[in-house]
């Protein structure tokens, strides 16, 4: 399971059915719009597996704004 900053998907009884846990730890290297969906993409197999509603744009943040010291980070794995 991979955990993304944007947390699409993100819910502890997935991670709990899985082998492998990782974050995903940044993705600064954004350029014009990489770190945003448009709502007229979010459709489908998109919007379900990312948790979001039909034509709801997201945008996925270069690093989690809540996770900032190894520790946080550690608080989360521990969960």
């Amino acid at each position: 399971y991979e955990l993304a900053s944007a947390r699409f998907g993100w819910s502890l009884d997935k991670v709990a059915r899985c082998q492998a846990f990782h974050f995903k730890g940044g993705q600064g290297a954004k350029t014009g719009t990489g770190g945003h969906l448009p709502g007229n993409k979010v459709i489908g197999k998109i919007a379900e597996v990312r948790g979001l509603e039909p034509g709801e744009p997201a945008i996925s943040p270069p690093r989690f704004p809540d996770l900032v010291e190894p520790a946080d980070f550690r608080d989360v794995a521990d969960e």
